[in-house]
């Protein structure tokens, strides 16, 4: 198995093997870009271009031949929006209202695809997000060239939501003196910043589609390290704290001389890749651009 970590900086490629429940990781490889991928000036052929050569150089140490490979795409690359259907909307007029907001919010040149989710609960929402589409064409073509079979590519946060599809997770991603969080369920997606101030949460939704209840009642992944103090926070509700490479069995240095440990330590993502599974959950840049379903756990049985 191979995870691509993509963030705006860096690429880290990490091979593992899955044994009788039991996952041994192999060898994990660290690779600094020669610009940020949010740069103005940043073009996608260079950046397909690089990934390419260190790719095959990473291939000294690894095989990808008939190897399944996750790759995971940092939120801040991608921009989203959620939009509530009034009684006159379709679902195709709030699909197209989506895409509208989230070129209007974030104006950009170039050529993009949306992906997408409708929810029908207690509301109907739409559910849009945008990504390069020269970017993402060109680590298909690069994987596929390589001989592996490319399972999954989605955003870093919602690798998260298959390791609870049916009830849904909130992560929370501590900062200075406050958290980023995405919320996923089968029922809405929602990013934003929570900030514990005077006893109490002060919720910054970015589409203002879910409460502070929502939010909190959800089960709550927490990347990182957390002071007692940061824990007391969540006032008894069950946590579960993420470490880089937790559930992982290392055996000999296989780290590339590059990692710094600053740089395993933002590694979480691996977590859910290895230990779930988001195919059918979230949202796949794999699959062709549209509204996507999603597919209960029960599905899969």
């Amino acid at each position: 198995m191979i995870h691509l970590a993509i963030t705006k900086n860096h690429l880290i490629c990490s091979a593992w093997e899955a044994d009788n429940g039991k996952k041994t990781l192999e060898f994990v490889h660290y690779h600094s870009f020669k610009f940020s991928l949010l740069d103005i000036d940043f073009k996608e052929a260079d950046l397909v271009s690089e990934i390419d050569s260190t790719l095959k150089i990473i291939r000294k140490n690894i095989a990808f031949e008939g190897q399944s490979v996750f790759v995971t795409i940092a939120d801040d690359l991608c921009n989203s929006s959620t939009i509530k259907l009034d009684f006159k909307m379709s679902i195709l007029d709030g699909w197209d209202f989506a895409k509208w907001t989230i070129n209007q919010r974030w104006p950009k040149k170039g050529d993009f695809e949306f992906f997408g989710r409708y929810f029908n609960s207690s509301e109907s929402k739409v559910y849009a997000i945008r990504v390069n589409k020269a970017f993402i064409d060109g680590l298909k073509i690069i994987i596929k060239e390589f001989g592996c079979n490319i399972e999954w590519m989605g955003t870093e946060s919602s690798a998260f939501f298959g390791l609870n599809p049916n009830k849904g997770i909130s992560i929370f991603y501590p900062l200075k003196n406050k958290y980023k969080y995405f919320f996923y369920s089968n029922e809405s997606f929602d990013s934003g910043h929570a900030k514990y101030y005077n006893k109490s949460w002060e919720i910054i939704s970015q589409n203002n589609t879910i409460t502070s209840n929502e939010l909190f009642n959800q089960k709550i992944f927490i990347l990182g390290n957390l002071s007692k103090k940061m824990i007391d926070q969540f006032d008894g509700k069950l946590i579960t704290n993420i470490s880089a490479l937790s559930g992982f069995i290392i055996k000999g240095n296989i780290f590339s001389r590059k990692l710094k440990r600053m740089d395993l330590n933002r590694l979480f993502v691996l977590t859910p890749i290895a230990s779930g599974s988001p195919i059918g959950i979230a949202i796949n840049f794999i699959d062709l651009p549209d509204i996507q379903p999603f597919k209960f756990a029960s599905d899969f049985n």
